[in-house]
């Protein structure tokens, strides 16, 4: 058998990486899994959100255990989050949705807020709080992005911005007008059968702190280390 697989890695070598590419995808970043179950997962069956792969990536690199977050679209994202932070806070205007989503989490430091969609973008002048991080990934975005002035620490702060590519003056917006730092995460994600961007803007004065080294190892990397 190994010795069919170096004949065929000799003979058509492109066609093998091609294939090996594709096999990362769906089984490594367990692309597959999601499409099959319709809901973002990881290799290990775990909640992971439906943002972009290389945006995954990114955070998982980060202890955000101090902070707390307010999510407008509730789903896996709140289990994944619910995981890694303080508290979350999150937003959803479908009441049929957010009783789905109540049965499966299982953590005291989650809040989930049904608002109409009305109100919906109001909830920064209702909670009367400020936020670590601010996640926009629900209905209204641009009107949303306007309002998390009122909510968010513009001071040390960050903001999760899906489907950016979609939204070039919400984009703006938040480098412009609240003199955030944009980071644009371009590639595949969980489900969808297309590339998208998944933006982080991130305040002037953050300091993210590093669960370990950074960067860590992604998925199917190769392990090395050329300094030593």
């Amino acid at each position: 058998m190994k010795k069919l697989k170096d004949i065929i890695t000799k003979v058509f070598p492109v066609r093998v990486k091609l294939f090996q590419n594709f096999r990362i995808l769906k089984n490594d970043f367990a692309q597959f899994r999601s499409m099959k179950s319709g809901f973002p997962v990881n290799k290990s069956g775990e909640a992971i959100p439906w943002y972009t792969f290389p945006a995954i990536e990114y955070l998982s690199q980060f202890d955000f255990s101090e902070m707390n977050v307010l999510e407008f679209g509730s789903g896996y994202s709140t289990v994944y989050w619910k995981k890694k932070c303080r508290k979350i806070t999150s937003v959803e205007h479908r009441a049929e949705w957010i009783n789905i989503v109540k049965g499966f989490i299982f953590k005291e430091n989650t809040e989930l807020i049904l608002q109409t969609e009305n109100n919906y973008t109001q909830i920064c002048k209702t909670l009367d709080k400020k936020f670590d991080i601010i996640i926009i990934d629900g209905i209204k975005r641009p009107d949303c992005t306007r309002e998390i002035k009122h909510c968010l620490n513009t001071q040390t702060g960050l903001v999760i911005l899906d489907n950016s590519d979609w939204y070039p003056e919400t984009s703006k917006y938040l480098r412009n007008e609240l003199n955030l730092f944009e980071i644009d995460f371009f590639g595949f994600g969980p489900i969808n059968n297309y590339t998208w961007c998944t933006s982080i803007f991130i305040s002037r004065n953050t300091n993210l702190k590093p669960l370990k080294n950074q960067p860590q190892n992604g998925v199917a990397s190769l392990i090395q280390n050329c300094e030593k």
